[in-house]
C-alpha cells in the first residue's frame, strides 16, 4: 500500500513519510513508517516483535529499545496512550496490533456523535433508579476488624501458621536497637516471646509442620536466616547468607526457604532459594534489568508456584508468578501501583493490599483467570487515613498490619532568627515533597488529606490552602515550581504508568507532557523554563531525559545513570543523583562528571537544592543541613535537623537566598496487628 489512506481521521502518506492530524503534518523516519505499514497490513492481527525486526531491520542487528522507541514515536504523533490505546495496542510478550479503522477516504462524521434515544417515562424512571443505585453502591464495605495486638511500640510482619491457629510477628519498641519474634494464638491468648531481645529480626515464616519459625535476623554479628524451635525457643540453625528483609517463604514440602538478596554489582534485589537438606543456595528468579528488583516471595499452598513482587520504580509494582515445574514466568497483575503485601488464599486466589484505586485497600485476584494479567476485585475498603499492609490469610482469617502515619512540614530560619510559627502544615495525614516558589511566597507539596495523593499549594501571606489537582486515583507527587512561578510540574501514575504533568498555579488546567512507554519520574525545570527534566527507565536503566515544552520532543540527555537532575545557574553544567548510590555528581558541558558530595545518603536522592553559589543538602549521617560551596569546594554544616526525616522521598527545600528551610518531619508512625474474620 503506497497510496495515502486514513487511520481513523489521521491521514497517512507512506511515500513521503508523513502523518497529518488535525491539519498538522509531521514527518517521521522511514523505519518508523515501515513499522506502521507492517501493522496496517496485518489488519488488526498481532504483529510479533520478531517479525518487525526481520522486516524493518532485516540487515541490521538492533536492540529491542529501537522498536520500543518507534512505537513510542507513533503514539506521540497519534496522541495515543498505551494504557488506553485508540490506535496501537501492546500485546504482552507478543508484539503490537492496530486497533483503529483503516479507510481510503477520510471518515465523514468524525466529530462527537450525539445519540438521541426516546425512552418511555416508566422505563426511564426505572433506569434512573437502577443507575443511581449502581453509582451509590459499593461492593466493598468498610472493614470490621478486631485488634490482635495493642502493645506500646510497633507490631508488624504477621505470618499465620498453616492451620491458622497461631500468628508469628515482629515487635519493636522506640529507641531500642533490637526487635523480637512473638507468637500468639489466634483465639486471643497472650503472646509468647520466642527470642530474647538480643538481636534484630524481621519477616518470620512458619515451617509446614508448625514446629519451627524462620526469620531474617542479625544476632551476635551473624546476618542471615535464623531458625528457632517453637517448643523450647532454642536457636536451631543460622544460615549465614546475604539475606535482605524484603521477604522470605518456606516451601510447603518443608525442604526449601525462598529469600531475597541484594546483588550490589547489578544494584537489584533478587529471589534465591536455600535447600535445608543440601545446605546450598541458588538463584531462583532472574530479575529484570529495568527494575529495582524482586521481593516478597510466596509459595502457593500446593507448592507448584512461587509468586513475588517486581518493583520497576517507586510506586510502580506488580505481582509475577514462577511455575516451579516448567520455570515459566507470568505476570499476574498490571496495576503499576504499590503492592503493600499479599498472600495466597488458596491455589487460585491471591489476597493483595494495594493503593491501586488511591486508597490502601484489600483486593482478591483470581490467578486462574483466562485473562492474563487479570484484574483484581476490591473486597475490603479501608477507612480513610488508615492502611492495612502485609496481610496473611488462612481459613477465612486475615491478620494484617494497621498503620497510621503522620508527616508534617516544618519551617526553620538558617540565620538564627526565631520564627513565630515553625509548623507550616500540620494534619493527621501525609504531607511531603515541598517546593518553594522563586519569590518565597508560596509552596507546593503532595498530600493525601483529600483521600488521594494530590498536589496542594500553600500561600504564606493569608495562610490559604488550595488543592491544585483532582486526579482522584493513583499517586501524584514531587511537584516543582517553574522558574516564572506560573506552572508546577509533577509526576503521577493516574493514567497507569508514571508520567510527567504540568498544572497552572491556580489549578485550572492540567496537561500531561510525557506520554511514552516506560516511566517518567522526578521532574525538574531548566532555568529558562523551556524544558522539564525527568528520569526514565525506558532503555533498561534510569537515565535523564528532557521534555521540550515548545515542540513536544522528548530526548535522552544523559546515559550513564541518573535518577534526579537539577540544572545549575548559568550555562554548561548540571548535577545528578543516582539510584541506590550515595552522593551528588556534577555533569559538565563536555560530558565529563565528578562526584562532588559524598555524604548524601542514597535514600535522600531528592533532598537537596542547587543555589547560585553552591548546593544545600540534608546529611542524614550528621542530621544537618549542609552546604557545598562551588568556589572553595568546601563543605559547611549549617543547621541541625530535629526529628525523623522520611527516606526515599524529596523532603527538603530552601529559599532562593538560603535564609529559610522547609523540610518534612515524620511525627508519628504507629502499627498494630488486626484480625478480619468472615470477610
Amino acid at each position: 500500500m503506497s497510496h495515502s489512506f486514513y487511520i481513523n481521521d489521521v491521514r497517512i502518506d507512506p511515500k513521503i513519510n508523513t502523518i497529518t492530524r488535525n491539519g498538522k503534518s509531521v514527518k517521521i523516519e522511514p523505519k518508523i513508517m515501515q513499522v506502521l505499514m507492517c501493522l496496517v497490513e496485518a489488519k488488526g492481527e498481532v504483529v510479533s516483535k520478531q517479525y518487525l525486526f526481520e522486516t524493518v531491520w532485516a540487515e541490521t542487528i538492533v536492540v529491542e529499545m529501537v522498536l520500543t522507541r518507534a512505537i513510542s514515536e507513533l503514539r506521540r504523533v497519534f496522541e495515543d496512550k498505551p494504557t488506553d490505546p485508540k490506535f496501537i495496542d501492546t500485546i504482552s510478550k507478543s508484539g503490537y496490533r492496530l486497533v483503529a479503522t483503516i479507510t481510503r477516504k477520510r471518515p465523514e462524521n468524525t466529530g462527537r456523535r450525539i445519540m438521541r434515544v426516546v425512552i418511555p417515562v416508566a422505563a426511564a424512571i426505572t433506569l434512573i433508579i437502577v443507575l443511581f443505585g449502581f453509582l451509590q453502591s459499593d461492593p466493598a464495605p468498610p472493614v470490621t476488624s478486631t485488634p490482635m495486638t495493642a502493645d506500646k511500640g510497633w507490631e508488624y510482619h504477621p505470618s499465620l501458621s498453616g492451620s491458622g491457629g497461631w500468628v508469628a510477628y515482629i515487635s519493636s519498641k522506640a529507641n531500642k536497637n533490637f526487635s523480637d519474634i512473638l507468637l500468639k494464638s489466634t483465639s486471643g491468648d497472650s503472646s509468647v516471646q520466642l527470642t530474647s531481645s538480643d538481636g534484630y529480626f524481621l519477616k518470620p515464616v512458619w515451617s509446614p509442620d508448625e514446629e519451627s519459625v524462620a526469620a531474617f535476623g542479625v544476632r551476635n554479628k551473624k546476618n542471615g536466616i535464623h531458625i528457632f524451635s517453637v517448643k523450647d525457643k532454642s536457636l536451631l540453625n543460622v544460615v549465614e547468607i546475604n539475606t535482605q528483609y524484603v521477604g522470605m517463604a518456606w516451601s510447603p514440602d518443608g525442604e526449601e526457604i525462598s529469600y531475597v538478596a541484594y546483588d550490589s554489582s547489578k544494584a537489584r534485589h533478587s529471589v534465591y532459594k536455600y535447600s535445608l537438606k543440601e545446605d546450598t543456595s541458588e538463584l531462583q528468579v532472574v530479575s529484570a534489568l529495568d527494575t529495582w528488583g524482586d521481593s516478597n516471595p510466596r509459595y502457593s499452598p500446593d507448592g507448584k508456584s512461587l509468586a513475588f513482587v517486581r518493583t520497576v520504580s517507586e510506586g510502580d509494582q506488580d505481582i509475577y508468578n514462577l511455575d516451579l515445574s516448567s520455570s515459566t514466568l507470568s505476570r499476574l497483575t498490571q496495576i503499576n501501583r504499590n503492592i503493600l503485601g499479599f498472600d495466597w488464599e488458596d491455589e487460585s486466589t491471591l489476597l493483595i493490599s494495594s493503593d491501586m484505586d488511591g486508597g490502601e485497600n484489600l483486593w482478591k485476584l483470581n490467578v486462574s483467570s483466562k485473562k492474563n494479567p487479570a484484574t483484581p476485585e476490591r473486597i475490603i475498603k479501608i477507612p480513610y487515613g488508615e492502611s492495612i499492609q502485609n496481610p496473611t490469610v488462612q481459613n477465612g482469617l486475615i491478620i494484617g498490619e494497621k498503620w497510621m502515619k503522620d508527616t508534617d512540614l516544618i519551617i526553620s530560619n538558617l540565620n538564627g532568627q526565631p520564627l513565630e510559627d515553625s509548623m507550616v502544615l500540620t494534619s493527621s495525614q501525609w504531607e511531603l515533597h515541598p517546593d518553594v516558589s522563586k519569590d518565597g511566597r508560596e509552596i507546593v507539596f503532595s498530600s493525601n488529606r483529600s483521600g488521594n495523593y494530590e498536589i496542594w499549594k500553600y500561600r504564606f501571606g493569608d495562610r490559604s490552602l488550595h488543592q491544585l489537582t483532582h486526579l482522584e486515583k493513583g499517586f501524584s507527587g514531587k511537584p516543582k515550581w517553574s522558574p516564572d512561578g506560573k506552572l508546577v510540574a509533577f509526576e503521577s501514575n493516574a493514567s497507569g504508568s508514571h508520567q510527567v504533568y504540568i498544572v497552572d498555579k491556580d489549578g485550572n488546567e492540567i496537561k500531561q507532557v510525557t506520554d511514552s512507554d516506560g516511566d517518567y519520574i522526578n521532574p525538574s525545570w531548566s532555568r529558562d523554563g523551556s524544558f522539564v527534566y525527568c528520569s526514565s527507565n525506558i532503555d533498561g536503566d534510569w537515565n535523564i531525559w528532557a521534555q521540550s515544552l515548545s515542540n513536544g520532543r522528548l530526548r535522552k540527555i544523559h546515559s550513564s545513570g541518573g535518577y534526579f537532575l537539577q540544572e545549575a545557574y548559568g550555562f554548561g553544567r548540571a548535577f545528578i543523583t543516582r539510584l541506590h548510590r550515595d552522593g551528588i555528581w556534577e555533569i559538565k558541558m563536555d560530558g565529563t562528571e565528578e562526584k562532588i558530595i559524598e555524604d548524601l545518603n542514597s535514600g535522600d536522592w531528592g533532598s537537596w537544592k542547587v543555589g547560585r553559589e553552591g548546593i544545600y543538602y540534608f546529611s542524614r549521617e550528621k542530621a544537618q543541613i549542609c552546604y557545598f560551596d562551588f568556589g572553595t569546594k568546601e563543605l559547611t554544616d549549617l543547621y541541625p535537623v530535629y526529628g525523623s526525616v522520611p527516606r526515599n522521598d524529596p523532603a527538603f527545600t530552601i529559599w532562593e537566598d538560603g535564609g529559610m528551610l522547609l523540610y518534612g518531619q515524620l511525627k508519628s508512625y504507629s502499627g498494630d496487628l488486626i484480625a478480619i474474620r468472615n470477610y
